[in-house]
């Protein structure tokens, strides 16, 4: 019969050392990138609903339940460290067909439903956060163009 030898796997410990700090290093990145995105700002007086903004919810263009879809997509979306899962395009390309009255009950909608939450209106929280898609900043020059800062 043959016999078998095990041999014991050494362990370099200067491996071990290197791989710590490299993974150390990379959670600090990760952490700090998800801060640069989250900045905190001060509460000011916050605008409210804006003027020409029907607030029995009448609108000419998308249902306000689209439009609260649409918010909710958003909050949901930049919530979250988006490292590996991306973002996710669809809202803010369907926020972009907007009318202008709806991107006003967009930013409404949003700020009731999220405002007290983040202490910062939908136009602060896109800014606030670091996305690489244009579509955000479409979206903002819009909400900006229409007053809603």
């Amino acid at each position: 019969m043959a016999t078998v030898s095990y041999t014991p796997v050494k362990l370099n410990l200067n491996y071990i050392i290197i791989g710590g700090l490299v993974l150390v290093i990379v959670i600090v990145f990760a952490w700090y990138w998800y801060k640069q995105g989250k900045k905190t700002t001060t509460l000011q007086e916050l605008p409210g609903e804006l003027p020409g903004n029907p607030s029995s919810g009448n609108v000419t263009g998308a249902s306000n339940d689209e439009i609260k879809n649409v918010a909710s997509g958003i909050f949901s979306d930049i919530s979250g460290l988006n490292l590996f899962s991306g973002w996710n395009t669809y809202v803010y390309n369907r926020a972009l067909l907007f009318n202008d009255n709806d991107i006003v009950k967009l930013y409404n909608t949003y700020n009731a439903l999220y405002q007290k939450e983040n202490n910062e209106t939908l136009t602060q929280a896109l800014n606030d956060e670091n996305f690489p898609i244009s579509q955000i900043k479409l979206l903002i020059e819009r909400l900006t163009k229409l007053n809603c800062l």
